[in-house]
């Protein structure tokens, strides 16, 4: 089964994350579905999370990793040194969800700085998305 990544479709910090992924993904492992979504509403509803939940999922083995733990574990899989980051699995999770959430709160911030806008993905990336 592949793995799902839901996340937030109108943030555009969130989508150059996608991007990223996309873009390391050799392997085609992820497919992408927004937050926001009916699909992804009743995906985050099956695994018992609220839908008001502001994060980042992944969902891998019948299993849903969020915030640090499910950034570490996507980095884990992409090619390059992004796999390197996984070290910090061995941090706490309560210290490496407190940087998690610094960037969170940050995102739009930290996103405006780059662009304004999101590129979209390719036609053959497109068939990865559930929005």
């Amino acid at each position: 089964m592949k793995r799902v990544l839901l996340f937030d479709s109108e943030c555009i910090f969130c989508n150059k994350t996608v991007h990223f992924i996309l873009e390391k993904d050799d392997k085609k492992e992820f497919d992408f579905i927004a937050l926001n979504s009916q699909e992804g509403k009743s995906l985050l509803s099956s695994f018992n999370v609220s839908p008001n939940v502001d994060s980042f999922f992944l969902i891998s083995d019948e299993r849903i990793y969020d915030r640090s733990t499910a950034a570490l574990k996507v980095a884990g899989t992409l090619k390059g040194v992004t796999k390197l980051l996984t070290v910090f699995l061995l941090v706490p999770r309560p210290i490496r969800d407190i940087v998690y959430s610094v960037i969170s709160k940050n995102r739009h911030k930290l996103a405006l700085k780059s662009s304004k806008y999101c590129k979209l993905p390719s036609s053959e990336d497109r068939k990865r998305f559930y929005i």
